[in-house]
């Protein structure tokens, strides 16, 4: 928290018994966000949704999982994926009128983990479109491998088509700044 340590100021009183009482008070800037609720729970629903799609691809038993230029992005993108369940969960409790620290944990760290998510899930699609075509021009895919092979390919552009739409739904997101009520 000490990064925020100037959005904040600490006021001493003195209480019952002559006891001291410390209050902290913010003294930054209210975002205030018009996005209404079912719209921030769409966000959350769909972070869940992409975890559990991008757990479920790794689940699959393909030949392109086993070489590292493929693992390596998918096992990455676990943490713009885990780093956008938690912006998004944190932008679903936020209320209407946010302060800077509140702001920076759910906004400003959706756009960043869907970036990383767009690159990610970038890099492992053409990756493995670029494997699918060297096996079958090598050896040609089985038809076991084909299911496995597409259907991982299927899942990470069904969680590219998801970013890409969360991407827009959180750069749609209007705020006003609100001055702070410096005491």
């Amino acid at each position: 928290m000490k990064k925020y340590i100037n959005q904040y100021r600490t006021e001493t009183i003195r209480g019952e018994n002559n006891k001291k009482i410390r209050n902290i008070i913010y003294t930054g800037d209210y975002y205030k966000i018009t996005k209404e609720k079912t719209a921030r729970k769409e966000f959350f629903i769909s972070a869940v949704l992409f975890m559990a799609l991008h757990f479920a691809a790794g689940l699959l038993n393909t030949p392109s999982s086993r070489m590292f230029y493929v693992v390596l992005p998918y096992a990455i993108l676990f943490f713009p994926g885990i780093y956008f369940v938690m912006g998004a969960f944190t932008f679903n409790r936020a209320s209407e009128k946010m302060e800077f620290p509140t702001y920076e944990k759910s906004i400003v760290r959706l756009r960043r983990s869907l970036r990383g998510m767009i690159w990610g899930l970038g890099y492992l699609m053409i990756a493995e479109t670029i494997f699918m075509v060297i096996r079958m021009v090598q050896s040609g895919l089985e038809g076991h491998e084909w299911l496995r092979e597409g259907g991982f390919l299927v899942i990470c552009a069904v969680n590219f088509a998801l970013v890409i739409r969360n991407k827009r739904n959180i750069d749609g997101v209007e705020f006003t700044i609100l001055p702070s009520s410096k005491n």
